[in-house]
């Protein structure tokens, strides 16, 4: 078996496709990134850089490949990363962090693992932030202004974060957002004076629902449930999404009920994988994270590509442009 990451979009900084070119093209067309034997993980997509485990090595494309703030650019120990247009942070891989994430207004949050229903986030400043050098953990880790939520639930199993807001996944399955209330759109809840939007509070639209993966990007964010649906709220170019607060939408395809497995949220588009392998996409195209030049499609569309296998995972990231999938494969005569 092998295994394949394809991409296509923003590609200036050669994050997708290395290029000797001082002004690379972006990606119109899915193209093969890397291939693995054994395992393949991208723990990094953003809007310069791309991050990946390759066969347990960490490497990097992007301006990051370079840098020298202790994470070698190949190296077998990794932390976790996150990030926005304006830079990196990042956790040593002894960390106790088991969760991190970064929005668009310079704020951090993240979850210890000893205390996993604890959500801690504090502000950095944009001086603070470099891609060069990702700003490391001690600095924003033990900030002044940090401040700490404790949600009813066992365990926090998944962080995400957009251009104004967090979400958190609990082990329950319930869905919580917070952030700031000049974005109040992206919450999927209209915030209270006992729920205000800078205080985690559950989103009433999904309560009632086991949901099992969140994804968030630009102004959106997604939650895919246990019966395979999807549901999206916040402001972007797709069907459905009408930016109005507390409105959470249904994901309904064109081409009627089918179970969704995997859902990706980047800066302005949504990936959904279905459970025979199809993925659906919609929103930005400025970059061909879609495929081909249309500059935005709002309705669903089929994304396919030219590789041979089945696709097992989408990915893309708070702010990057870009769309990947991993495909598995059987080996042929080629590779051999």
């Amino acid at each position: 078996m092998v295994l394949e990451l394809w991409g296509s979009g923003f590609n200036a900084f050669s994050q997708l496709v290395p290029d000797d070119d001082p002004f690379p093209d972006d990606i119109y067309t899915p193209a093969l990134l890397v291939t693995a034997n054994v395992s393949l993980e991208p723990v990094f997509v953003g809007w310069s850089d791309l991050g990946l485990v390759i066969d347990g090595t960490l490497y990097w494309r992007g301006p990051t490949k370079d840098r020298t703030d202790g994470h070698d650019p190949q190296s077998t120990a990794t932390g976790l990363f996150a990030g926005n247009q304006q830079g990196m942070i990042s956790t040593p891989h002894h960390s106790d962090v088991s969760h991190l994430a970064h929005d668009g207004t310079y704020r951090i949050a993240w979850i210890h693992s000893p205390s996993p229903a604890t959500v801690r986030t504090t502000q950095l400043h944009r001086p603070d932030l470099s891609f060069a050098r990702p700003t490391p953990y001690g600095l924003w880790a033990d900030g002044e202004n940090m401040v700490q939520h404790h949600i009813e639930t066992r365990a926090i199993t998944q962080l995400a974060a957009n251009e104004t807001s967090f979400t958190a996944l609990t082990a329950e399955g319930r869905v919580f957002t917070w952030g700031d209330a000049r974005g109040v759109h992206s919450l999927g809840r209209e915030p209270t004076a006992d729920e205000p939007a800078e205080v985690p509070a559950v989103v009433a639209a999904l309560d009632g629902l086991v949901v099992t993966r969140i994804a968030s990007g630009g102004g959106m964010s997604a939650a895919l449930a246990e019966s395979g649906d999807v549901y999206l709220w916040g402001a972007g170019k797709v069907e459905g999404l009408g930016g109005v607060p507390g409105e959470v939408a249904l994901v309904d395809l064109p081409v009627g009920e089918v179970d969704i497995v995997d859902v990706a949220v980047g800066a302005g588009h949504v990936l959904m994988l279905t459970v025979e392998g199809e993925v659906w996409a919609a929103g930005e195209n400025e970059n061909g994270q879609l495929g081909g030049e249309e500059r935005a499609q709002s309705e669903w569309r089929g994304w396919k590509g030219p590789w041979k296998g089945r696709v097992m995972r989408v990915f893309s990231g708070s702010f990057a442009w870009c769309s990947l999938v991993l495909v598995e494969r059987d080996i042929d005569h080629e590779d051999e």
